[in-house]
């Protein structure tokens, strides 16, 4: 749906009823060290670093069901208020409506055009992204265990290289969104974003990207998740196939 591709494309429940189920922060493998906790957000880097790749990793709690955050999320134009240093973000294009109940939404997907800003003299970066949402199951649980937006960059022939914006050249970004508990009503968000981002970059920019990106990300989200002013066309989709979903598992579920 439209973030189902997500963009940052997402979903969920406002009330689960069935037996007690608490979801602790995502468990984090060998593959990460800590950077820093601030602002209730852990942020994370890659261990495994590479020449010019970047990976860096932010883990929070969020005040809104998942349904709620994918509308919000799935909104290119929204994209300056939660993401950080993003400048302007359009949607391109999308294989859905709000009014669609696919059978299966695997097939969903939504493209959009994004530019990030950095430290002057530095040129902006832009990208395109494709954007996919998957609902994981839970062997142990009614709820599926996850609700992940994959998003990877791609070429589009609607939006070649502009003057003036250097285009990354790998960007790629996954939300994993899991219920904190069975009301479904708080989200733990664990966003993760790869990217090169293109040309010469200073080892002090990206030393603040991978600290501040994560943490400033994951704080605006929760200050975008107390809107009302969202799609709620997008937020009804989402729940429609999330209840879907939990209908196979024999839950009870309550909307």
């Amino acid at each position: 749906m439209r973030g189902f591709t997500l963009v940052l494309g997402l979903m969920l429940c406002k009330f689960v009823c069935f037996t007690d189920l608490r979801a602790a922060a995502p468990v984090v493998d060998k593959n990460w060290e800590v950077l820093n906790t601030a602002e209730e957000v852990t942020v994370y880097r890659s261990v495994q670093a590479q020449d010019n790749i970047f990976t860096f990793r932010g883990v929070g709690l969020v005040d809104a069901s998942i349904p709620k955050l994918i509308a919000l999320m799935s909104d290119p134009q929204r994209m300056p208020d939660w993401v950080y240093n993003c400048e302007e973000g359009q949607l391109v294009e999308r294989n859905f409506k709000e009014t669609d109940r696919a059978p299966d939404p695997s097939g969903y997907y939504q493209i959009f055009y994004a530019v990030t800003s950095v430290p002057w003299p530095l040129s902006p970066r832009d990208y395109v992204l494709k954007a996919r949402i998957t609902y994981e199951k839970s062997v142990d649980s009614p709820l599926p265990k996850h609700v992940t937006i994959t998003m990877r960059s791609i070429r589009h022939p609607d939006k070649p290289e502009v003057p003036g914006r250097v285009r990354m050249p790998v960007m790629e970004s996954t939300i994993v969104m899991t219920p904190e508990d069975a009301q479904g009503k708080k989200t733990w968000v664990d966003f993760t974003v790869t990217t090169n981002p293109g040309g010469v970059i200073p080892a002090w920019i990206s030393r603040m990207a991978s600290r501040d990106i994560p943490r400033k990300t994951l704080v605006n989200l929760r200050k975008l998740a107390q809107k009302q002013d969202y799609n709620k066309a997008f937020e009804e989709l989402v729940s429609y196939h999330y209840q879907r979903e939990l209908r196979k598992t024999g839950a009870s579920v309550r909307l």
